[in-house]
């Protein structure tokens, strides 16, 4: 069950903050809404969205040269284990720590989460909003979302059928991952994509799709529960009830308040941990397909199913009540000593102990312990688990093959789900899996979000002002640099020299300031303050800040820019210059279409000339451990440091992608700059020149 491929990025994104233009996608404001004094959970997704986007996009832009993990070839072997390639956002899984939930602990979780009435467990609705948003809900909208899920719960009559058809012996995880492949049919996503729906607005149907299965799996999970064990009907949900209580109601044990308090807590902790096991990835990596949550979940309940991830705590039940059959009533350290030692002499490993990742207790087995202390300290079972949790980590340290002898979740829940009546153990996979629902389904939505969303208006409004200062200030420098005298090369390296300050201060700044407004606005209206207008609140922060603060960061940006700019602009007419001695176009002619374009691609190439500057900039900024790295990174240090290591080529290493940008700016534009002047030379009857 241990993460196999993890990279936790929240503590470098949370260095990060990238203004943004609240922006909501009115495609998706169809959500059943039960409170109007509350925003729904897909109210308020949509509305942290573009902030999210724009995180992303400054991350990736910030760092996106950076050196995540280096793989070995054990580890490739391995099955991939331990290597760092996936991005997961609503947990973070640390060694010593345990499980993180957006950056707050089980205890944390349990402390901050709306409970139900007189409950003391966190309820998994809010758990869900949490995952999805990063934000701790209210209680009003954790009823909200109970309502909602409860108002989606009943299953198609097709579904009924299918799993009533199911033969009794078929196991329960079988079962469960053909009725979710079936409710397929139910796909809003499906549907949409078949009709062309615009990239932009995926994320919304898959957040209904989502919704719609979560709500559904209790449903399925207890008529397949009732089908196999019980041979009695599925209640409906009740709307007013929380998710947990209807579960198990739906299974038979609604009227005992520990055992639905115990659900509560096995449906959060299990939710989620880290996007490298078997069920979240293969749920991941199944939807990135763009194939329906419907099938990407079945994709990870059948991974589920296997039994190196959900059934290790059916196993350990077996190996407990192997034990209890040997040594009886005696709990006696001696007792359970040796038969951990006769355990692992038989060539046996101790279920529910040790774990790829953790090395400490599982935080999630903690937090059932502190369940089972106040509510079954008696019970002989939970008696023998903690004896073992007393014996067993010596037992396995001094038996020097285990990395981590301490027990992990699965230790503990099988035990506690038999105290209360629920004795199926082949069942218990299938409460895994309404559980792991809960963790995977968010980040399948934030998935479909993030990469396909599109530029945000202020994006547009920076890209086209920044072109037109650009091509006008640019044109400008140029004509009078060749009047005093300067020849094509010299003229357009001024040009673009000037172009690219021009650029930087007159549109950088400003933009970056008013995507800024937007965000502060935002802010102000979300706390049930009155915002200010959008210039109201510019000239706030201009007599706060002055003009530096609307133009924050500017400097750097201009001399990237004019280095930038000036290379191109000057690379792209001495390519000119030769093309012209090649075609003998040397006495004013002008040069076709195809010769401009091929000019500016030869410049916008060649501009990358200067890429061991970067490289050595982000060398310089880069924290990681080399022994070789020299203790003080000076350019000259960290100069000679990459050329060592890796040759003129780590000097140049990103510079594909580079070149690529360059050209196609270039061509954009010089050529199809000078293309656009001819075009309004034609339109208007005059010249070019300086002053038009």
């Amino acid at each position: 069950m241990a993460p196999a491929m993890r990279l936790a990025t929240s503590t470098l994104r949370a260095s990060l903050k990238a203004p943004s233009l609240v922006y909501r996608n009115a495609a998706f404001t169809t959500a059943r809404c039960y409170s109007s004094k509350t925003q729904t959970l897909k109210e308020r997704f949509a509305e942290l969205l573009p902030e999210k986007i724009e995180q992303i996009k400054a991350l990736r832009k910030e760092h996106g040269s950076k050196v995540v993990d280096k793989v070995t070839l054990d580890q490739v072997y391995g099955g991939a284990r331990g290597i760092k390639c996936l991005v997961w956002e609503g947990s973070v899984l640390d060694a010593e720590e345990g499980i993180r939930f957006r950056g707050k602990t089980i205890p944390e979780c349990q402390q901050l989460l709306p409970k139900a009435p007189g409950g003391k467990e966190p309820l998994p609705e809010g758990l869900f909003w949490l995952l999805l948003t990063g934000e701790v809900p209210t209680e009003q909208q954790v009823r909200d979302l109970s309502a909602d899920w409860a108002a989606r719960s009943e299953i198609p009559k097709f579904v009924e059928e299918l799993i009533d058809r199911c033969p009794t012996d078929l196991h329960p995880m079988a079962q469960f991952s053909m009725a979710v492949t079936a409710l397929e049919q139910t796909s809003s996503f499906a549907r949409a994509y078949a009709k062309g729906v615009h990239k932009k607005d995926y994320w919304g149907y898959t957040f209904e799709d989502s919704m719609d299965l979560i709500a559904k799996l209790p449903t399925i999970a207890a008529r397949i529960y009732q089908n196999v064990f019980k041979g009695g009907k599925v209640v409906p949900a009740e709307k007013d009830k929380d998710y947990a209580y209807n579960f198990a109601n739906q299974l038979g044990f609604g009227s005992n308040p520990d055992f639905v308090e115990l659900l509560r807590l096995y449906l959060t902790i299990h939710t989620d941990h880290e996007g490298g096991n078997v069920s979240a990835h293969t749920t991941h990596l199944v939807g990135s397909a763009l194939s329906s949550p419907f099938l990407s979940l079945a994709a990870g309940l059948n991974g589920l199913a296997g039994p190196l991830h959900g059934l290790a705590n059916q196993e350990v039940l077996n190996w407990l009540t192997e034990m209890k059959k040997v040594i009886g009533d005696d709990l006696s350290d001696e007792a359970i000593t040796k038969y951990l030692w006769d355990t692992l002499n038989a060539g046996r490993v101790v279920p529910g102990y040790g774990h790829a990742v953790l090395r400490k207790t599982d935080p999630r087995y903690t937090a059932q312990r502190e369940f089972a202390q106040e509510k079954m300290p008696d019970d002989p079972m939970f008696q023998l688990v903690s004896q073992v949790y007393k014996i067993a980590p010596k037992v396995l340290t001094e038996h020097g093959k285990t990395k981590n002898p301490w027990p992990n979740v699965d230790a503990h829940s099988g035990v506690l789900l038999q105290y209360y009546g629920l004795t199926e153990a082949n069942y218990y996979t299938v409460l895994f899996g309404v559980s792991r629902a809960i963790g995977v389904l968010p980040q399948l939505i934030i998935d479909r979000a993030v990469v396909y969303q599109g530029l945000i208006p202020w994006a547009w409004i920076e890209a086209s002002t920044k072109g037109a200062v650009l091509l006008f200030v640019a044109s400008e420098a140029e004509y009078y640099a060749r009047s005093l005298g300067a020849n094509e090369f010299g003229g357009g390296i001024i040009g673009g020299v000037t172009g690219g300050v021009a650029q930087a201060y007159a549109t950088m700044g400003f933009c970056t300031c008013m995507k800024t407004v937007e965000i502060t606005k935002h802010k102000m209206a979300a706390s049930g303050q009155k915002a200010p207008g959008t210039w109201a609140t510019f000239m706030d922060i201009y007599r706060r800040e002055g003009i530096r603060g609307i133009n924050k960061g500017v400097n750097a940006v201009a001399i990237r820019q004019m280095t930038n700019w000036g290379s191109r602009f000057g690379l792209s007419r001495l390519a000119e210059q030769g093309i012209r001695k090649v075609t003998g176009k040397e006495h004013g002619e002008k040069l076709s279409a195809f010769e401009k374009i091929i000019a500016s691609a030869l410049g916008g190439g060649l501009s990358a000339w200067n890429q061991p500057i970067e490289v050595i900039r982000v060398e310089m900024q880069s924290k990681k451990e080399d022994p070789n790295r020299p203790k003080k990174m000076t350019v000259g240090n960290t100069f000679k440091y990459i050329y060592q290591t890796n040759g003129i080529k780590g000097l140049y290493r990103g510079v594909t992608p580079r070149i690529g940008l360059g050209v196609w700016q270039t061509v954009c534009m010089v050529a199809m700059g000078d293309m656009a002047k001819t075009y309004v030379e034609k339109l208007t009857g005059e010249k070019v020149t300086a002053k038009h």
